[in-house]
């Protein structure tokens, strides 16, 4: 089985951009451009519900920008870019002209989210990726100044390789709580600016910094790099980007500070701008879809309750491929039984995503739920009234009583009193037969 949902890799993210998988290059690259056009000091936040592809759109941004820098700069260099160029050829990417060079930094926030002070980590994050990507040589200071910087209270500093005389800044971090020789906000804030100032050198004349999944991490942490990213980096050279789901992160600000505390205006002073992440195009999701040409009916199925459940990219991809897979062999437009397993399975596998609870009871013989989508979803509408005989007044009724019959000899695992020409053709043991599609068996 083809795993559908991907993790934001290097590799998925440069394969995603040459094949324009999720039919996002022209948002990144609208996203890029529009960043270039900030003048200052400036804090974006790019709301976005969770499995809407936060994490992989700005992982696209990042490495685009890293590349559109690195070709700008080494345009008599050729092979320092070469490695990834072949990935943005072709694209819309490519055509991308910026006015200024950009050092991108991806921070994942839920990785250090057991860190007692989210400054240090992000600060090393930033150490660690300027080098990777622009391969700047930090003077021997820069060592000092980390030192005199960073507690290294909650880091596992072994994590991180440097090439900025590396076991003497490791000794002076090492078990040592370093800020307590700092005794004011306004010499961390000058250390900070300091290393920036190492960081931020003629090959980047931009730092932006991506900071993702800060929506999953504990309330403390959340809140105090939201603090600290403001109160630190106010430098006209930085552009923050923080993804988020600003209505989980709105509940955690309140469970912090208390139900009676204006969570969401404690927020909104920590961005200048809020942009919400772009709708997924809808021809995106026919990239997987591997349904049989005799499978029609239970792909109209999983397309209604794919809309009827508002599902987020994560979870429609997850139901894609747990839909897409099932064999034509059981579930098909060609027998009675082929077509009911059409209805059956597919209900059983979004409510497995949706609601477990729903789901026994659906599996315990409970089929009000049934009723619920024949109403309001019309693909299964639809195929209710099929078997609802040429009384166009009373199709819809006669349907449902008939698949209600149906499901009740299935899932009840009792006798029907008599029994119909319709059940006559279905096997007794259907219920297992769903049951074990559900689950990926296929014999």
């Amino acid at each position: 089985m083809k795993r559908l949902t991907l993790e934001a890799t290097d590799r998925n993210i440069f394969d995603s951009i040459r094949a324009d998988s999720f039919c996002r290059n022209a948002d990144v690259k609208e996203f890029v451009e529009v960043l270039d056009t900030i003048e200052g000091n400036m804090f974006i936040s790019l709301d976005g519900k969770w499995g809407e592809g936060k994490s992989f759109y700005v992982r696209q941004i990042e490495q685009t920008l890293k590349y559109i820098t690195q070709k700008k700069w080494n345009e008599n260099e050729p092979g320092i870019v070469d490695d990834i160029k072949t990935y943005f050829k072709n694209t819309i990417l490519d055509s991308i002209e910026l006015d200024k060079s950009y050092l991108p930094i991806y921070y994942n926030a839920w990785l250090y989210d057991n860190h007692d002070d989210p400054l240090m980590s992000l600060l090393l994050t930033i150490i660690k990726k300027s080098e990777q990507y622009l391969e700047i040589k930090f003077s021997p200071s820069v060592g000092e100044k980390i030192s005199t910087l960073l507690s290294a209270a909650s880091l596992t500093i072994g994590k991180f390789q440097f090439n900025i005389d590396g076991d003497r800044t490791k000794k002076a971090i090492e078990g040592k709580d370093i800020l307590e020789s700092v005794k004011t906000s306004e010499e961390i804030r000058e250390g900070v600016k300091q290393i920036l100032n190492e960081v931020i050198v003629e090959k980047a004349e931009r730092l932006i910094i991506f900071i993702d999944e800060l929506d999953r991490c504990k309330p403390s942490f959340a809140i105090e790099m939201l603090e600290r990213i403001k109160h630190y980096f106010d430098d006209e050279r930085i552009i923050f980007v923080v993804s988020v789901n600003k209505e989980q992160l709105v509940h955690t600000i309140s469970k912090y500070y208390g139900m009676g505390f204006d969570s969401t205006g404690y927020l909104n002073k920590f961005f200048d701008l809020n942009i919400h992440m772009p709708i997924l195009k809808e021809s995106s999701y026919s990239l997987f879809n591997t349904y049989s040409n005799r499978q029609t009916n239970l792909r109209n199925i999983v397309d209604g309750l794919n809309d009827y459940y508002k599902l987020s990219i994560r979870d429609a991809l997850i139901f894609k491929q747990r839909t897409s897979n099932l064999p034509v062999n059981f579930i098909n437009d060609d027998t009675t039984q082929g077509y009911l397993l059409s209805l059956f399975v597919p209900i059983i596998i979004i409510l497995d995503i949706k609601d477990e609870n729903e789901k026994l009871k659906f599996l315990s013989g409970d089929g009000s739920i049934l009723e619920v989508f024949s109403r309001e979803i019309k693909q299964i509408h639809n195929m209710v009234c099929r078997f609802g005989g040429f009384d166009r007044n009373n199709q819809y009724e006669n349907g449902i009583k008939e698949i209600k019959e149906v499901y009740k000899y299935i899932f009840n695992n009792k006798d029907i009193d008599e029994t119909t020409e319709l059940l006559s053709k279905l096997n007794y043991n259907l219920k297992r037969t769903c049951i074990q599609l559900c689950n990926g068996f296929k014999e």
